[in-house]
C-alpha cells in the first residue's frame, strides 16, 4: 500500500515539475526569464510595451563636452540639458570665465563637472529655459541658444 501511493507521490511531483518548466517556455521552446520566480495569474497573453527609438530633435546640438577647440561655436539645446566645458587654467584663468545670458538664468552652473587633470578645469552648466548666452574667457567664445 505503501508503495502505491509512493509511486503516486513520485508520478504526481513529475507531473508538477513538468507544468512548472513549461511556465519559462516561449512558443519556439526557447526558454525564457523574463518572469522568472512570478507565477502569471491568469492565462491571458500580455503585451509586452514597446518603445519607440530615441531620435534627436532636428537641430539641436548632440555634442555635450566643450574645450578650447570649439570656440566661436553656436550651439543649441533644448531645456535641461547638460554639458561640460574644459579649458587650460593657465591660458583661460577659471576666474576669467564670464557668463552672460538673456533672459538672465537661462543657462546656470551645475555640480557634478568631470574630473580633468591639471592645468584643465571644467564647468558644467544646464539649460533652465529658452534664451541665449554666452561664454567668453579671453579669445574663447562659445555662445549657447536655449529652445523650448
Amino acid at each position: 500500500m505503501l508503495r502505491k501511493y509512493s509511486l503516486s507521490l513520485i508520478l504526481l511531483c513529475l507531473g508538477l515539475l513538468v507544468v512548472v518548466s513549461a511556465c519559462g517556455t516561449t512558443a519556439n521552446g526557447t526558454t525564457s526569464t523574463a518572469n522568472a520566480g512570478h507565477t502569471p495569474l491568469a492565462s491571458t497573453a500580455i503585451a509586452q510595451p514597446t518603445t519607440a527609438p530615441v531620435t534627436p530633435t532636428p537641430g539641436l546640438t548632440q555634442q555635450y563636452a566643450f574645450t578650447a577647440q570649439d570656440s566661436g561655436k553656436t550651439i543649441r539645446y533644448g531645456i535641461t540639458t547638460r554639458f561640460s566645458l574644459s579649458l587650460n587654467q593657465q591660458q583661460y584663468p577659471q576666474q576669467k570665465l564670464q557668463l552672460s545670458c538673456e533672459p538672465q538664468g537661462a543657462l546656470g552652473s551645475v555640480t557634478g563637472a568631470p574630473s580633468v587633470a591639471p592645468p584643465l578645469y571644467a564647468v558644467r552648466y544646464q539649460a533652465n529655459e529658452a534664451g541665449t548666452c554666452t561664454l567668453k574667457n579671453g579669445s574663447f567664445i562659445l555662445t549657447v541658444v536655449i529652445v523650448q
